[in-house]
């Protein structure tokens, strides 16, 4: 068992003396060539060879080291699962996890970070090393008491792990005030686009917009302290106790 990519030593024993052994990985249908070993005069050889890139993650497949008269024998090579891991089993509304990753596709961008089905990527997005592994902290959006999936996928390739989501411990004073003033520097500076915030109390979303024209329309006219909301900015700034970065920020109002 090991990743993609990786080196692995590939032994054979009573093949022909001195005799030309083609080794081949099969992964589904697709069969990659590993290289050629030599036997030794007792008929055995050890030959470092490549996995491929293309195996699906997981699977199981086979490398098979064959001779021209038709012989052959072959070995099962695993690749294995990925897998996500946090620093916190359970954790409040608002707070921040880390997730770290492992086993997924080298220099992958991650396409899909969510807990509970909310997109919490951070901005901007994390990506694999060439190990295959990220890590990226980002905040338990508002959800429901009770566990939540967390899911990663990147390259097509995805892990999953639970999280508890329990109530806020800290009490929060909830100040209202129009969503105007909240955000009154980053009006003024041209640089809001739009603010979206989710209701769980009524399962509906609510959205303030800067623009003359939206004036009717927005819904979202107050806000109040420890509130989660997504804002979406043009320009990096800072904002409250934080930083508001070009696209979609996920964030906890002061």
């Amino acid at each position: 068992s090991s990743k993609r990519g990786s080196e692995v030593t590939v032994t054979g024993t009573g093949y022909e003396a001195k005799g030309t052994v083609a080794l081949d990985y099969l992964s589904g249908t697709t069969t990659t060539t590993l290289g050629s070993a030599t036997a030794d005069a007792y008929g055995e050889f050890a030959k470092v060879v490549t996995i491929p890139n293309t195996p699906g993650i997981p699977s199981t497949n086979t490398i098979t080291g064959a001779i021209a008269s038709g012989g052959s024998k072959t070995a099962t090579h695993k690749l294995p699962a990925s897998v996500i891991t946090m620093d916190v089993s359970e954790q409040e509304t608002g707070a921040y996890v880390t997730i770290t990753g492992t086993g997924f596709p080298a220099y992958a961008a991650v396409a899909t970070l969510t807990i509970g089905g909310l997109d919490v990527r951070p901005t901007p997005a994390p990506s694999t090393d060439v190990d295959g592994g990220f890590v990226a902290t980002v905040m338990v959006p508002g959800l429901t008491e009770g566990n939540h999936t967390v899911k990663v996928t990147a390259s097509s390739v995805t892990g999953s792990i639970s999280v508890k989501v329990v109530a806020t411990t800290a009490a929060v004073i909830a100040v209202s005030t129009a969503t105007e003033d909240v955000f009154a520097d980053t009006i003024a500076s041209d640089n809001m686009v739009r603010v979206w915030k989710f209701s769980n109390a009524d399962q509906s979303w609510s959205f303030y917009d800067p623009r003359e024209a939206f004036a009717s329309a927005n819904t979202l006219s107050d806000t109040a302290s420890g509130d989660i909301v997504w804002v979406n900015v043009t320009a990096e700034e800072s904002f409250q106790s934080g930083t508001l970065y070009p696209g979609w920020n996920l964030i906890a109002l002061d």
